[in-house]
Order: C-alpha cells, then structure tokens, then sequence
C-alpha cells in the first residue's frame, strides 16, 4: 500500500505494490477471484476490512491504494468504511472520471488511488477534504505513502526506479519484483522494503502485469510467492 511503482511495456504495463502495514495486521488472503456488486475481480483480501490495497478486473482496469495524500494526516478514526472498499467500488463506474466525481468519501480516511484504465494512468488524491483528480502520462512512475516517507524520501525512491529502468529498460515482472524487495539502497527505515522497529514493515509485494490482454499476478510475502496468469486459468477453469 505504500510504495508503488508503473513501468509501461511495449503492448502494455506492470504494476507493482509493497505493502506496508503493521506486523500485528493479519496476514492477506492470496489473490482469488471475487464477484463485488455484480463486477467479476480478482484481488488479496485484506481480512480485517474485507477490501484490498490492489485489484484488477476481467476487463483490464487496474486499481492501487496507498495511504495518505499529499502530506502525513493525523489518523481520527472511526472512519465510515474501509479504504480497500473503496477500491473495489472504483470498478462500479465507467470511467476513472466518473469514479472521481460520482463516489462519496465523507469519512473516508485520506488516501492515494492510482488507476490503469483502458492504457492510461490516472490518479486521485482525497485528502479528507477535497478529490484531486489527474491524468498522467503514460511513462515510469513511482509514488510512496505520504504518511510514512517524507518527500525527500519519495524522490530517492524516484531515482532508484530511473536508475533500474537504465540498467533494465524491457525488464520482466520477476526483476521488478526484485527492485520492490531489495532494489536501491538497503535501509530498514526508507528503502523499499522497510521493518520499522515496533512500527511498520513490508508485508508483501504484489506485481500485476498485463501485456497482450494476458494478466500475470506475482504475490510475495516473504514466506511463500504466489503466481498466477488469466489466460492458463481461463482455458482451464473458465473462470468467467
């Protein structure tokens, strides 16, 4: 949820998210299949608020959280519902625009979404107040929490990445992967895979690629990996 990164591919793009959460959280459910108001996804369940930080669906919309927004907000529970849950109502709309103006975050604790939708990337920013809303070209990208890496922080973060793709410009999801585990500098505080001492630390790393309209799932967390691709489960389940 917390450090994220988008690498555009040729015939498409991967996605990769590092949870950050505390130890005590309860581990995530491995990605399965869901059916949410009626919208076929696929995801790891978060059992404690019954949403996700991360899901995409049978029609190639992806969509990631990370905590925060702009800047680290002070935490007022109780909130209205979880933030995971707003990433599943996100599939209910049309379009990244509708989602923008048609859902209803009063309540809702502060959050970063980014949303791959139909090639091209978008995000939305609610800062308990106010939405902010944009489009952002479709090149590498690299956003981290806001409430728990400061601004400096975000942009060594951004230059690791830069300094990844320069060595690895057509990497495979398994490399990128690689980088959200043990890439830049090692640094329990602030690298990219972090253990705070009695705080917080990377619980998982959850890879989405899709190239070709084929969707390949990396979920890793550190005691086993989780693979898994649409195309081999479509033909031999025919899960939708």
């Amino acid at each position: 949820m917390c450090t994220v990164s988008y690498i555009p591919l040729v015939n498409g793009f991967v996605l990769t998210s590092n949870r950050d959460e505390s130890p005590k959280r309860e581990t995530a459910l491995d990605p399965d299949f869901y059916v949410h108001d009626h919208v076929s996804l696929y995801f790891p369940k978060d059992p404690q608020g019954q949403g996700s930080w991360i899901a995409v669906s049978e029609d190639e919309r992806l969509t990631c959280l990370l905590n925060g927004a702009f800047e680290k907000h002070s935490h007022f529970p109780p909130y209205n519902r979880s933030r995971g849950l707003i990433v599943l109502e996100s599939f209910q709309y049309e379009t990244p625009f509708d989602f923008y103006t048609g859902v209803n975050l009063e309540g809702v604790e502060p959050f970063t979404m980014v949303l791959v939708w139909a090639k091209c990337v978008f995000e939305l920013r609610w800062t308990g107040e106010r939405k902010f809303f944009t489009s952002l070209p479709n090149e590498p990208q690299l956003w981290a929490s806001a409430t728990l890496y400061e601004p400096s922080v975000v942009l060594k973060k951004q230059q690791w990445l830069a300094d990844f793709l320069k060595e690895n410009p057509i990497p495979e999801q398994e490399h990128v992967v690689l980088f959200h585990k043990d890439g830049g500098v090692l640094d329990a505080l602030n690298g990219m895979r972090i253990e705070r001492p009695g705080s917080v630390k990377t619980l998982s790393v959850t890879s989405i690629q899709i190239v070709h309209s084929e969707i390949n799932i990396i979920h890793d967390n550190f005691t086993s990996v989780f693979e898994d691709n649409w195309d081999s489960h479509l033909k031999a389940e025919n899960v939708w």
